[in-house]
C-alpha cells in the first residue's frame, strides 16, 4: 500500500518527480525512462508514483509545460524594445521555432516525434488545459495590439489559434520534407504576420 504524506512532503515529492524527470526524459527520452527510475531517484514506492501522476506520460507533459513557460518568456522578449511590425512579429514566430530545438524536452517532443506517444495517454483534460492557458496569456496582448491598431479586428481566441496551428508545422516536418522545412516555416511565418500585423502607411510632406 503506498505510503501517505504530509502536504510539505507531497509538493517537495512532486517537484522532486518532475526535476528528476526532466533530467531523466532529457537524456534518454520517454520511452527509455522508467516509472522505477523516476521512483528510485526520488527515494519513494514506484505505487507512490501514482500518487502525484496519472502516469509517466503526464509527468512528461508536466515537464514540457514547464519548459514550454521558459521558453514563452524568453521569446516574447524578443516583441519588446522595438518597433511592432509584421517583420517584427514574424521573427518573434521564427525564432520561438529556433528556441524549440533549444530545450531538450520540447526538441523530443516536437522533433522527435514523442509527441504522439504523450497525447495518446495523457487526458483530453490536460490538453484542453494548455489551450486555455495559451488564450488567457496570449489574448491580453492581442487586445493590446488590436486597441492601438496594430493588429486585425478579428476574435483573439480565432488569432491564437493560427498562431497555435504554426507551431504545429514542427511536428510534420518529416511530411513537409527536410528539404523545404526551413524555406517553408519562414514563408509561413511572413504570411502570418502580415496577415494579422496593420502597419500604418507612412505619409510624406
Amino acid at each position: 500500500m503506498p505510503k501517505s504524506f504530509s502536504s510539505e512532503e507531497q509538493s517537495e515529492i512532486r517537484e522532486s518527480l518532475l526535476n528528476t524527470g526532466e533530467d531523466l526524459f532529457s537524456t534518454f527520452g520517454l520511452k527509455k525512462t522508467t516509472v522505477e527510475e523516476l521512483t528510485e531517484s526520488v527515494g519513494i514506492a514506484k505505487g507512490s508514483f501514482y500518487k502525484f501522476f496519472d502516469s509517466k506520460e503526464a509527468l512528461y507533459y508536466e515537464v514540457y509545460r514547464r519548459e514550454e513557460k521558459k521558453m514563452k518568456g524568453r521569446v516574447l522578449m524578443t516583441l519588446y524594445g522595438q518597433e511592432f511590425s509584421a517583420a517584427a512579429f514574424a521573427d518573434f514566430l521564427l525564432e520561438a521555432i529556433k528556441q524549440i530545438e533549444k530545450y531538450p524536452i520540447m526538441r523530443r517532443m516536437y522533433l522527435e516525434n514523442e509527441y504522439k506517444q504523450v497525447i495518446r495517454k495523457i487526458p483530453q483534460s490536460y490538453l484542453d488545459e494548455h489551450t486555455s492557458e495559451d488564450i488567457s496569456e496570449l489574448t491580453p496582448l492581442i487586445r493590446q495590439w488590436q486597441e492601438s491598431g496594430q493588429m486585425i479586428q478579428r476574435d483573439p481566441e480565432i488569432i491564437t489559434s493560427a498562431i497555435r496551428g504554426f507551431f504545429i508545422l514542427v511536428i510534420h516536418k518529416d511530411d513537409i520534407g527536410e528539404e523545404y522545412y526551413d524555406e517553408t516555416v519562414e514563408f509561413m511565418a511572413q504570411c502570418l504576420a502580415e496577415g494579422l500585423v496593420t502597419e500604418k502607411e507612412t505619409t510624406h510632406d
